[in-house]
């Protein structure tokens, strides 16, 4: 198969989020007495570690960040945290501005099952509404849903949209 070679245009933002989470992710996580990680770095409002997922919004240009700490905006410093802190370990912005779905297990308070299953935020993160209960399901358009026979169970989301 022949190699193609195009020259893609990327907003500034584009560079700016490379770079973030570059510098996010060889970064260690700080320790709390009890040993898990905490949310934010001081000061920065960056998330501690694990980055699972970015995306730049084509329309906004806003650069988000999927972590185990919940989603984060990082277009300007301080980072802001968006919506409850749900541990995101697959992510996948949707075709539509402010749809993003994502996998992985409830953060702590949250009704959610564990795992996730598949949730959708329209609203760019802000809240969640879950689409299935772990069980590996695909769809071609986002809205009619089939359930896929497999013998593992499902832990993330890949997609692709």
């Amino acid at each position: 198969m022949p190699i193609s070679t195009k020259t893609v245009r990327r907003p500034a933002a584009l560079s700016a989020g490379a770079l973030i989470l570059a510098l996010v992710a060889c970064t260690p996580a700080s320790e709390t007495s009890a040993g898990a990680s905490t949310t934010q770095r001081a000061g920065s409002g960056l998330p501690s570690a694990h980055i699972h997922g970015l995306t730049v919004s084509g329309d906004t240009s806003k650069v988000l960040l999927a972590t185990h700490d919940g989603l984060f905006d990082v277009t300007k410093q301080p980072a802001s945290k968006i919506g409850d802190a749900n541990d995101l370990m697959g992510f996948t912005a949707g075709k539509d501005p402010g749809v993003v779905y994502v996998s992985g297990h409830p953060g702590e308070g949250s009704d959610f099952p564990n795992p996730l299953g598949l949730i959708k935020s329209t609203d760019g993160g802000k809240t969640w509404a879950q689409l299935s209960d772990g069980t590996l399901w695909t769809s071609r358009d986002g809205k009619a849903w089939k359930i896929v026979a497999a013998d593992f169970a499902p832990a993330f989301l890949a997609g692709h949209f």
